[in-house]
Formats: C-alpha cells, structure tokens, sequence
C-alpha cells in the first residue's frame, strides 16, 4: 500500500516543528539582554500604545538604522498582550521560526520536484525535511530566533519564503497571474519587516534559468518569452531599490556607516572575501560562535587571509561553473545564496561587527535545499539508508548545538562573558559586560572589568567615563572625578564626561566648577539634560531668571523633570497663574505622573479653581489612578477632595 502524500506532509510538518520548538525552547526561559532590546522594546514608547495614531507613526518613522515597521507592529502587538514579560517575545520569535521551517519544507519540496521532473506526487518528502531541518535546526539561527529585538529576521524571512512559494507556484506548469500579484504583495510585506529580502528578485530570475527554464540564451527563438521572464522583475526591482535606498539613507542618519570618503573599493571587496569566508566556515564548522565578531579595521590583497577568501569564494564559483551541465542545482543554489548575503560582505559596512549570524538567516536557505536535493538523489541509489542515517547524526548534532546556542542568550551577563570568553580583546563586549554588571549592582565586579578594558585600551575616553558613573554610583566621588578627567585628557570633546563630571562636581557642592563643565558640554551638545543641568547651578547661585530660561529651554526639548523646577521658581518669584500654566502644559506635553499629579495638587490648592481646572484635575488624577491601579493612597485621597470641590 503506497503512503498518502497528504499524510506524509502532515507528519514532516509535525516532526519538523516538534524538533525546531524542542531545539529552542529553552529561549522560554531568556531575559532581554542589554543589546538593543532596551531600545526597541523595554523603552520603546512606540510599541507601548497599539493604537492607529501609534502605527501610523510606526510606518511614518524610521529606527536606528533601518525600516522595519512591520516588525516595529509585531513588537507591539507582542507588547499588548505580554507587556515586558520576554518569555511572550520569545514565543512568538519561536513559533514564527517553526513556521519558517514548514516554508522552507514547501519550497524545497516544490524545487526538488522540478528538478527531477517528472516525479510522482509523493517524491521528495525525505530531501525536502532534511533541507527544512538543515535550515531550522542549524545554530546560525540563534541569534535571529533567541535575540528579542531580532523579530526582524524572523518575520521578513516569513514574508519572503511565503513570496518564494508564490513566485514558484507562478513560474511553474500552473502559471497563474494571481500568484505573481500575490508575490509582489508578500514581497512588500517582506521588505517592510526588513530589508535582508531585497535581492529576492535576482533569486527568482535564477530560478528562472533552473530549474524552470523560463529564461535561455541559447535558443534566440525565445527572445519574447525572455523579454517577459526580465519584464516580469521590474516592480520588484523598483520597490528593492526605493527600500534600498531609504534604509542606506537610514544608516547614515544613525552613525553606523564608515566614512565611505575615506575607505576605497579595495578594502571593501577584500573585507567581502574575508567575511563570506568566514560565514562558509560557520555553516560546515558551527562552533565558537562568536554574538560579536567584531570589526578590526581595513583588509587589503597584501594580506594572506584575503588571498585565502579569493581562493576559496573564486574556487567554489569557477568549479561551479565547470561542471554547471552536470550540476545545475549547485550553481544555482551557489549563486541564490552569494547574491542574498553579498549586501551583508561589507561593502557598505555598518555596525561594529565583520560578521554576523542573522545575516545568514535567509542566505544559506538555497545550500539547504541543495543538500535537500542530494538526499533525494541518493534516495534512488543503494546507499539510502546510510544517507538517511548520515543525515539523522548531522541533524542530532546541529540540535544539540543549536541548544547550547540558546543558552548563551540567557541573559546579558551570560551573552558577554561567552563572547569575551571566545575574545578577550573584545572591547564592546566588554563594555556592555559593564554595562550588565551595573545594572544589577554589581558595581564591584563592573568596576573590575572596566579596569581590565583599561589594560586594553589605555587611552580610550569612553571607558574613562563609564568607570567614572561606576565610581560615582560607589559615592567614590574624588575617584570618579580622576576618572572623568582622564577621559577628558584622552578626548576633550566629549559630552559625556564634561556632563558627568559636572554632575559628580555639584553632588560634592563645587557649584561654580560644575557649571563650567556644563558649558563646555552645552558648546559640544545642546542637549535637554545639560540644559536641566545648568539651570540647576543657576539656581543654586541664586540667579533664578538665568534657572528659568535653561528650565524652559529642557522643558520645550522633551526633559520632563524640567517643568516641577521650571514651576516652583515662577511661583517663588510671586508669578502664582504662571506655575500653574507652566504645570498645565507640562501634563499636557508630557503625560509625566510626577507632573500630572504636581499640576492637580496646584490646581486643589487654589482658593477658587475655576470649573475648567477642576476638570482637568480630575481628569489627571483618573488617569493616575489607572497607572498605579489604585493602589495610590495620596492620589485616591486627590480625587475625593476634587470631586467633593465641583
């Protein structure tokens, strides 16, 4: 009796999702970790309302270095359901991948049927499950799927695999016009998450060559079904380059970008050898893998390892083509994947790192299905079962691993021990060991590690400043003024440390010494904060109209705690109507408690509050009382007192 096909997909897509959710459950138990997830979701004001003026602005609006707002959606509704709660984050992150898994086990199969057409219905099965768990059980993964900010990866790679699907559906016997249109739209959304997907139309031009054979240079009489095949990847291209160039436009906004002024085609195509070598050696040898791998500096062809990049990557690709008549697939599948990675080489590098694992999440997809493809080939010969027994250890281990992996991401003390421990001269990861370290209040061992990043980088002033906030936090007051000092020797343009050290000078009340720090930094950095801060020692001297106009000017830049000190000094000088305004248009602008609640105290301590204030009292003190949950007694007792004044 011959097995139901349809069967047999449901049981590849339950073992497939049984062993993705077993290799990465562990994930479950992960904390955020101080690596962006503060900044794109803990304190992401624009996931924390899922509401339409919110997501309006979450397609209006770009983040650090990117446009992502679809994935900027997801976060949001993850943040509506489990508010900081990482273990809701990561299911999501989680169940998405084993979705991915089963597309990838689609795709595969689909592929894997046309280049041994024709076959029968239930053909390609086995080849197609181990190229999904390839894909899905392989530690590369882990950093797209345990890393919470990472949803990014996750859901562009669903939007782009559900596209690829469509876009096989269309290109194959059964061509449909609706596949294609369906295509285009996932493609869209694919982009919209983020812009890893946006070589997908070369790929389908690929796949067009083989195995669909829509496009041949070889027969002339083609020439119309070719210019089709081109025309067809015309509205992909189009929204692949406006992405494209709103994302390169983005990374220059946020600073991740080298200055291209100063760094030629030749270490850039070097560093891309270099690189794309490196992630091959991490797909066939996946260990020591490395959340940072950091960015040393320029590769040039004088060095041998550039030479060994060359050797490899052009070996690969001249064997390739040699043997391209009898080995199609391999070509195809080579050149699938060379051109999804090759804007993550380094030729527009950004960010601090030479390599890094998620940019391997779609790329090594097409090395997948080849090794898929393989499997089904051997299925026909004598050596099924051991290629099936081969495949089950590799697949044993690339899970074990891949769980190992997961462990890593635990928490953010435990990501940058585990890099440091692959690299000791890692100097960001150092840092953000500090920074981990701090946060728990383990200033001990923060200040400990600080030093050791010292004997790395002697003369680095943001080490310097960061010792400095240790020190101060320890009330280590002279020492952390020495520390701040050296960071200003070591760079006298820094913000951070002209503002820290003023800070440091006013708790230990050098008032005048404090203030100068702070316009020094003001002529660096106008920022809120300093802003706030030299009104503070203009108060302190007693010069109240110099206080207001730097509480004023934090105040209108977004520094909330501006408003209370802005209002106290209006009412000091007998400008009673004014405090009051000044508070009004602080809950008004900031949505604050502390200003809320001061405004409706001044509004109740009036003698005769007009019927408007005591409105807005009681509006103020409603919305209180729904954030604290009414478990506020000073508040509780506000509203009474306002409700029994109307």
């Amino acid at each position: 009796m011959k097995p139901n096909p349809d069967s047999q997909t449901l049981w590849c897509c339950l073992v497939i999702v049984a062993l993705t959710f077993a290799a990465f459950h562990g994930a479950l138990e992960n904390d955020f970790v101080n690596w962006d997830d503060p900044l794109f979701i803990c304190e992401n004001p624009r996931i924390q309302t899922l509401d339409w003026p919110h997501i309006r602005e979450l397609f209006a609006s770009f983040e650090v270095g990117a446009y992502t707002p679809l994935s900027q959606l997801s976060l949001a509704m993850d943040y509506a359901v489990w508010k900081n709660d990482p273990a809701g984050f990561h299911l999501t992150a989680i169940l998405l991948h084993c979705c991915n898994a089963c597309l990838v086990f689609f795709l595969s199969r689909r592929l894997i049927r046309q280049v041994f057409s024709p076959t029968p219905s239930s053909f390609g099965h086995n080849g197609a499950l181990i190229a999904a768990l390839l894909f899905s059980l392989h530690p590369l993964r882990v950093e797209s799927v345990a890393w919470a900010c990472e949803r990014r990866d996750v859901l562009s790679g669903f939007w782009g695999l559900a596209c690829a699907l469509a876009y096989t559906r269309y290109a194959g016997p059964q061509s449909s016009f609706p596949w294609f249109l369906g295509a285009f739209f996932l493609f869209v959304c694919a982009l919209l998450s983020k812009a890893v997907v946006i070589a997908l139309p070369l790929v389908f031009f690929l796949l067009d060559i083989h195995p669909f054979r829509r496009f041949s240079l070889s027969n002339i009489q083609s020439w119309r079904s070719n210019i089709k095949v081109l025309g067809e990847k015309a509205p992909f291209l189009l929204v692949s380059l406006l992405v494209g160039m709103a994302t390169v436009q983005a990374v220059l906004w946020s600073d991740l970008a080298h200055d291209s002024q100063r760094v030629g085609w030749e270490p850039r195509i070097a560093q891309s050898l270099v690189a794309n070598t490196s992630y091959l050696l991490k797909l066939f040898v996946p260990i020591h893998l490395n959340p940072l791998d950091p960015f040393r500096g320029l590769y040039h062809f004088k060095q041998p390892i550039v030479w060994a990049g060359l050797a490899v990557n052009g070996g690969i690709t001249l064997l390739l083509i040699l043997l391209r008549r009898r080995f199609p697939s391999a070509l195809i599948a080579w050149l699938s994947y060379c051109v999804i990675i090759a804007p993550f080489l380094g030729l527009a590098q950004s960010g601090l790192q030479l390599t890094a694992d998620r940019y391997t999440y779609l790329s090594t997809i097409p090395l997948c299905i080849l090794a898929g493809s393989t499997v089904s080939k051997v299925q026909s010969s004598k050596f099924k079962v051991q290629s099936l027994a081969f495949s089950f250890f590799i697949l044993l281990w690339l899970g074990y691993r891949t769980h190992q992996q997961t462990q890593v991401w635990q928490n953010s003390e435990t990501l940058w021990a585990y890099s440091l421990k692959l690299d000791s001269r890692n100097l960001t990861a150092r840092l953000n060991l500090c920074d981990a370290l701090e946060t728990q209040g383990d200033l001990e061992r923060c200040i400990s590690s600080y030093e050791e990043a010292l004997r790395l980088a002697p003369r680095n002033a943001e080490v310097w400043n960061h010792l400095g906030i240790a020190l101060e936090k320890m009330q280590r007051h002279q020492e952390a003024v020495n520390a701040y000092e050296q960071a200003l020797k070591n760079n006298p343009s820094h913000v951070g440390a002209h503002n820290n050290l003023g800070m440091t000078l006013l708790n230990i009340e050098k008032v005048a010494p404090a203030l100068e720090h702070f316009k020094a930094a003001q002529k660096l950095a106008r920022l809120p904060e300093i802003e706030f801060n030299m009104a503070t020692c203009f108060e302190l001297q007693g010069n109240a109209a110099a206080a207001i106009q730097h509480y004023k000017e934090a105040a209108r830049r977004g520094f909330a705690d501006a408003w209370i000190p802005w209002s106290k000094l209006a009412d000091q000088q007998g400008n009673r109507s004014q405090a009051l305004e000044i508070l009004k248009e602080g809950a008004k602008t900031t949505r604050q408690s502390r200003v809320q609640l001061a405004c409706a105290e001044r509004i109740l301590l009036q003698q005769n509050p007009s019927r408007a204030d005591l409105s807005l009292a009681r509006e103020l003190l409603v919305e209180l009382d729904c954030k604290t949950e009414g478990r506020n007694q000073k508040i509780h007792s506000l509203k009474i007192k306002c409700e029994t004044r109307f």
